[in-house]
Formats: C-alpha cells, structure tokens, sequence
C-alpha cells in the first residue's frame, strides 16, 4: 500500500529566518491577510503559546505547518503592544508566478506608505526651537 501524505498547511506569510522572527510578507488572500491581524513588521513572541526567542525556524516551521483547518495560536509584538490572534490552517503553496505577483503588491503597498509618509511629514508645521 502506498499512501500520500497529507500536504501541510499554513497561514499564508513570510518571516525572517532569525530572531527577532519578524513578518516580511503576507500572501494575499491566505489566512494570516485575511484575519486583518497580521501586519508586516509585526514581531512573533509565541506560537500555540510557546515562546519563540530560542527558537530555531525549523521549531517556528513545525509549530506553524499543520493539518488543513486546525487552528494555530500566534502572539505578536508592534509597536510595543501584543497582540494575540488564533488562525486555521491552509493550503498556503504559492505557484512561482503568485510568489513574483505577492512580492510585487507587497513592493507597491510599501511604496504607498512611504509617499503617505512623505505627504505626513510635508503637511506637519515646521518646529522651532528656542533659546529662552
């Protein structure tokens, strides 16, 4: 008998490969965009509510990767606030072309929040500063 394992599922994102484990990418349409939760740059602290700071990726890989529609827990770290999040895992393999289209929106969405924080920092009234 030969069986087929399951694939292993995920929730759809890309993070450093070292800690702190940091969010670079998120796979449009996959759990971890959907849930509106996950942003890039947010720091993961814990997964199923084990620490990650000792943590090599094949530890963060194997907490993360599970069956299809089981659920994995993930606290996050931005801007000094923790957030906590529960996601269900998918099929999260992206062909070649959906990787190259991923890294394109996310190249563009960078680019719109650096010009938004360009117009910001324009529009805000100059500081001076006093010698008194």
């Amino acid at each position: 008998w030969i069986t087929e394992m399951p694939p292993q599922c995920g929730i759809g994102m890309n993070i450093t490969n070292e800690p702190p484990y940091t969010v670079q990418m998120l796979h449009e349409g996959k759990p971890a965009h959907r849930s509106g939760m996950i942003r890039p740059g947010d720091v993961i602290e814990a997964i199923g509510g084990r620490s990650t700071a000792e943590m090599k990726i094949p530890d963060i890989t194997k907490l993360i990767l599970g069956d299809q529609g089981t659920e994995v827990a993930l606290r996050l770290r931005r801007s000094g606030q923790m957030v906590s999040t529960w996601l269900l895992r998918s099929p999260a393999k992206l062909t070649p072309i959906e990787v190259n289209r991923q890294r394109a929106l996310q190249r563009n969405r960078e680019a719109q929040m650096e010009a938004q924080a360009a117009e910001e920092r324009a529009r805000a009234p100059p500081v001076t500063v006093s010698n008194q």
